[in-house]
């Protein structure tokens, strides 16, 4: 369960590495700072329709299965989003990598539900809000720090690169 905890903290940093990213990205192109809050609103706005939708299907896929696919789709679309020519190509890119954030979310929670003893299903919820603001905390502070070296592109693709490390610090706990 440990191992799922630390998962989860590393797929909460993306959300501070993507702002961070963001934030360079509109300081690079001299835009202002007004795609910024665009481009996380219709993440926020995907979100909430991935959330519908899967909550609307019933899944046949194991919970590491779905965990693994929501996963991939997270960090291929914050990745994508280093290729991206322009804000408008990002914001679509990102209002698509929303529709996995509510899903792998609420998927987290429940697989860390099935790791728990039914005694300790308050203290291993805590555990894993505690490590989604802590890996997001830790996404922003990693991402000042790697903005002025990396720039935008740079920090997009380290944020994909943790949801690569998530998916390695997970595999265990699917066993």
């Amino acid at each position: 369960m440990v191992r799922f905890v630390l998962t989860m903290a590393l797929l909460a940093a993306p959300f501070g590495l993507s702002e961070v990213a963001l934030t360079e990205m509109a300081a690079e192109l001299g835009t202002g700072l007004a795609p910024v809050g665009s481009t996380l609103s219709l993440m926020g706005a995907g979100s909430v329709v991935g959330g519908l939708l899967y909550g609307a299907i019933r899944w046949r896929a194991t919970p590491a299965r779905r965990f693994r696919l929501l996963a991939l789709g997270l960090g291929a679309g914050m990745s994508a989003a280093a290729l991206a020519p322009d804000f408008t190509t990002v914001q679509l890119l990102f209002a698509l990598t929303g529709l996995c954030v509510a899903p792998l979310a609420g998927l987290s929670f429940e697989i860390l539900d099935r790791l728990a003893l039914p005694s300790a299903w308050m203290r291993t919820q805590s555990w894993g809000s505690v490590a989604n603001t802590a890996g997001h905390a830790g996404g922003l502070t990693l991402g000042g720090a790697l903005a002025t070296t990396l720039g935008a592109d740079g920090v997009l693709l380290f944020a994909g690169a943790c949801v690569l490390a998530a998916l390695c610090t997970a595999g265990p706990a699917f066993a």
